[in-house]
């Protein structure tokens, strides 16, 4: 490219098929009519083995079920752990549960993507859930980093309950904090992306910490108010809304 001007002829060989996926479910804690979603995704396929990139959010949503389930008589609030399809060619799983429900009743989102090799959390989103995951890594004696609004986009199965005005935060770990043995380098859509990369005692660590966040959020005494979708609009940088703009998902126009 330094050279000046370059034509550049790409031939790709490939088809998408037509495809069936599914989202999975679990609920504990009591029938309320409000409740929290604890979601993660399966999105590995024949060139990403998807053990970070979300097997790993997958198996930590299940993790969390069975911890609250252990003390599910002491839950306020109803919570649904969910393991959406489809994430990687658009959010279908997502879109599908967010359109086909009453986002009233949602409390809160606690998503999880790109988790599981660091056990310092990372968590994006809106500020009442960020105080309460603040307040739970306190209370555990462990560090935890939160980033606002601005730290969201469309790459992840937060937004589709985001832009709608649900409070919704994504859990990731911190990259820089990773074992050396790991690399520190983005595995996810790779055949790099295996189990090898993962260590148990990091998913259980993370399994504790959100867990603990969750119980907190399903406090009846613990009020989490929706986002102005307005505040969201406005927060999401420019290059993002040329993004939605040229895919044609522009959510606000």
């Amino acid at each position: 490219m330094s050279k000046g001007e370059v034509t550049v002829d790409l031939s790709i060989s490939c088809r998408n098929e037509r495809a069936t996926c599914r989202n999975v479910e679990a609920v504990v804690g009591p029938d309320t009519e409000s409740e929290i979603l604890v979601t993660g995704h399966v999105d590995s396929h024949d060139i990403g083995d998807g053990a970070r990139d979300n097997g790993a959010g997958s198996v930590l949503a299940a993790e969390i079920g069975r911890l609250l389930a252990l003390n599910e008589d002491r839950l306020d609030t109803k919570v649904r752990l969910i393991s959406f399809g489809g994430e990687e060619p658009g959010l279908y799983g997502s879109y599908y549960w967010q359109e086909n429900h009453d986002l009233d009743a949602v409390k809160c989102q606690v998503n999880m993507d790109g988790i599981g090799y660091s056990r310092d959390l990372m968590v994006n989103g809106s500020e009442s859930v960020r105080e309460v995951f603040e307040e739970s890594a306190r209370r555990l004696g462990v560090p935890i980093e939160t980033n606002p609004l601005s730290s969201v986009g469309p790459f992840t199965d937060q937004w589709p309950f985001i832009k709608e005005g649900v409070a919704s935060v994504t859990c990731r770990s911190r990259e820089d904090s990773a074992p050396v043995r790991y690399g520190n380098t983005e595995w996810a859509h790779t055949h790099a992306d295996t189990l090898d990369k993962l260590d148990w005692r990091d998913m259980r660590d993370l399994g504790i910490q959100i867990a603990t966040a969750v119980a907190g959020l399903a406090d009846a005494e613990t009020e989490i108010p929706s986002v102005p979708v307005s505040a969201v609009r406005d927060a999401v940088p420019e290059p993002v809304h040329e993004y939605l703009r040229l895919a044609g998902r522009s959510e606000w126009e």
